[in-house]
């Protein structure tokens, strides 16, 4: 899977990113726009990558210390599809089909994974063991073995390499705006134009497998949701978020760096009434399984995913270049 300078310029017009530090993250002296990156030594084998660097500029934990070129759906197109993006969050399919050596590459902003299938035997090289990525997991409802999710920090550059015979598969949702403790003073203007329905939602993806749903409860409001047959991973950045989880569920503990990123699991849900008594909205996102992949990821993963066969084809033809 040959990529041209074209390609990546596609690829960065996709990612919508801005640039600029995050709210709600620890404060750090943010590089000008148009800095060269200067990323920390790696492990001997990767060639750092130069150029701009404007997607989270600043320390890890909390920030991205490398070039922009090094992000996910630039470095490794091969394994990482943007499904959704807009100013605040970007909802990517990760795919690693069986054979691919994935490029090397690192994940800017922190995020929330929403997991509904096993691990396959995989190997990942990190460049920097000791600053990849924290993490706090929330296990799987009561009596079920998915969805898991995992509330993570931004995530130093690495690469995997599938050694099965089926895809290391998730989602991952990616948070470009921690809002955290801004919220109160910004949330007008972050959600003025944001039109959900009676319930309180609106539906930003969706295909055969999953769905995402950004659910807005604005001060004063009241909204009635309908129950849902799904079960879910609930994504949120505000501390205190009052996300509906169903009895058996799990909750993330607190992440370090992002006090105020979590995530939840949930099954299916009854009717719900969600009333805001406080002065600021209620707001997260709910990924939701049209179908727990499980077990079955092994045997239909070319069924349920085509594009991802498509994918591997194409790999065995023609290898991608390695960038390490």
């Amino acid at each position: 899977m040959k990529r041209s300078l074209a390609s990546a310029a596609a690829a960065m017009a996709l990612i919508g990113y801005g640039g600029g530090a995050m709210p709600g993250a620890a404060a750090q002296p943010a590089p000008s726009n148009v800095a060269t990156a200067q990323p920390p030594a790696a492990e001997e084998g990767y060639r750092p990558v130069e150029g701009p660097h404007t997607l989270n500029p600043g320390e890890w934990p909390a920030h991205y210390p490398f070039a922009d070129r090094s992000e996910a759906a630039i470095a490794a197109p091969e394994v990482h599809s943007v499904r959704y993006v807009d100013a605040k969050v970007r909802l990517v399919e990760v795919g690693y089909f069986p054979g691919v050596v994935g490029n090397v590459h690192g994940h800017p902003f922190p995020s929330v994974f929403a997991v509904d299938a096993p691990v396959p035997k995989s190997t990942n090289t990190m460049t920097d063991p000791k600053r990849n990525m924290i993490a706090a997991v929330g296990q799987a409802p009561e009596g079920a073995a998915y969805p898991i999710c995992r509330a993570a920090t931004p995530q130093f550059p690495h690469h995997e390499t599938n050694l099965d015979t089926w895809p290391h598969h998730f989602l991952r949702l990616e948070f470009k705006r921690i809002d955290g403790k801004g919220l109160a003073a910004r949330w007008r203007d972050w959600y003025r134009y944001t039109q959900v329905g009676p319930d309180g939602t609106r539906l930003l993806y969706e295909d055969d497998h999953a769905r995402l749903v950004e659910v807005l409860v604005r001060p004063g409001e009241t909204r009635r949701v309908p129950a849902s047959a799904y079960p879910a991973v609930i994504a949120y950045d505000i501390a205190g978020t009052p996300a509906p989880v169903a009895k058996g569920g799990h909750a993330s503990p607190p992440l370090s760096a992002f006090e105020t990123l979590g995530c939840a699991t949930t099954g299916p849900a009854p009717v719900q009434t969600t009333r805001n008594t406080s002065a600021v909205p209620i707001h997260y996102y709910r990924i939701e399984f049209k179908r727990i992949d499980g077990d079955g990821l092994k045997d239909h993963w070319q069924e349920w995913y085509p594009w991802m066969k498509v994918l591997e084809d194409a790999y065995e033809r023609s290898p991608n270049p390695r960038n390490f």
